[in-house]
C-alpha cells in the first residue's frame, strides 16, 4: 500500500530517492506533481511510503465435489495385508430401527457388523500370534477363540491404530437386533431359520469343535454364524457370580444345546478373564 506525504529535501534531491519516487509513482500509477497539484517543476516532489508489497493471492480453486475428493483421497486401507482388507470389505451396513428387547420397545441406530466372526487368521494377522483351541494345519477360518473379554479390546485397540478406524465390540441390542435380521427380519427362532441345523454348529452337529467362517445359511441381513460356533463377547457389563468382574456374550456354541443358540435366549455372563474354547469376537463400527 502507498501513502503520500512531503518528501525531506535532503532525500528526495538525490539519485536515490528520485528513483525510488519514480518508481513508487509508477506503482500507483499517478503523474508527479507539485504540493499545489501542478506539474513538477523542481525538487519540491511528493513523496510516498512504500511499503513491501503483499505476494499476490493464489486464485481460489473451485470446491470439487464430495465424490470426487474421496477418489482422490489415498486409500489408507491400501498398505494392509489382503487379510484385513478382506475384514474391513465385510463390514454390513445394518439400517437402524426400533425392536422388541425383552418387553421394551428399543430404537437401535444404524451400524455397521462383521459378516463372519473375526477368524484365526484376521487376529494372527493383528497380534502376531494365534491363542485359539481349536487350532489345526487348516483352521485359518474358523473363529478365534480362547479370548477374554480384555483380549479382544487388546486386538481391537491395535486393530484400530492399524486402519485408523474405529472398531468396537457390538452392544448386546445391537447383537439382538442384528441376529434377528434387523428391519428385514421375518421372526425366526435362531438367526436366519427355524431349524437350527441350517444356520448353526452347535452340540448336535459340530463334533464338539468349532468350523470354518461362512458354511452355514446367512440370516435376512447376511450375516453369518449369529447363533452357534463361539458365543461372541458384547460391550455390555454384567456382574457375574459372586459379583466378579462380567460382560455378556451372546449366540450359543459349537458346546452347547439347542436353546442357547436361540436368537432371544441366547445370552450368558462370563468373567472378563475368561478364555473359553468357544468364545470369541464380531466386529461393529458406528456408521
Amino acid at each position: 500500500m502507498l501513502s503520500s506525504t512531503v518528501a525531506p529535501a535532503n532525500l528526495s534531491n538525490t539519485a536515490k530517492g528520485k528513483e525510488i519516487f519514480s518508481e513508487c509513482a509508477k506503482l500507483k500509477g499517478v503523474a508527479l506533481r507539485n504540493a499545489n497539484g501542478t506539474k513538477k517543476q523542481s525538487t519540491d516532489w511528493y513523496w510516498f511510503n512504500y511499503l513491501e508489497p503483499q505476494q499476490p493471492q493464489k486464485p481460489q480453486q473451485p470446491q470439487k465435489s464430495q465424490q470426487a475428493q474421496k477418489s482422490k483421497e489415498p486409500q489408507r486401507t491400501q498398505h494392509l495385508s489382503s487379510t484385513l482388507q478382506h475384514l474391513i470389505a465385510n463390514m454390513v451396513h445394518v439400517e437402524g430401527g426400533s425392536v422388541i428387547y425383552y418387553g421394551e420397545e428399543k430404537w437401535v441406530s444404524s451400524f455397521k457388523i462383521g459378516k463372519y466372526e473375526v477368524t484365526q487368521e484376521e487376529w494372527e494377522a493383528v497380534m502376531g500370534k494365534n491363542p485359539s483351541y481349536f487350532k489345526f494345519p487348516d483352521s485359518k477360518k474358523n473363529p478365534v477363540e480362547s479370548i477374554s473379554w480384555h483380549d479382544c479390546n487388546a486386538f481391537i485397540g491395535k486393530l484400530n491404530r492399524l486402519t485408523g478406524m474405529n472398531f468396537r465390540l457390538l452392544k448386546s441390542l445391537e447383537w439382538y437386533y442384528a441376529a434377528r435380521g434387523g428391519n428385514k427380519s421375518r421372526g425366526f427362532l435362531f438367526a436366519g431359520s427355524d431349524l437350527i441345523g441350517e444356520v448353526a454348529y452347535y452340540d448336535g452337529n459340530s463334533n464338539k469343535m468349532t468350523h470354518k467362517v461362512g458354511e452355514k445359511k446367512a440370516n435376512e441381513l447376511g450375516l453369518y454364524d449369529m447363533c452357534g460356533n463361539v458365543w461372541e463377547w458384547c460391550l455390555d457389563y454384567e456382574a457375574g457370580p459372586l459379583n466378579q468382574d462380567g460382560h455378556i456374550v451372546r449366540g450359543g456354541s459349537c458346546l452347547f444345546g439347542y436353546g442357547a443358540c436361540e436368537v432371544r435366549y441366547g445370552i450368558q455372563s462370563f468373567s472378563s478373564f475368561a478364555t473359553r474354547s468357544d468364545t470369541g469376537l464380531r466386529l461393529a463400527l458406528d456408521d
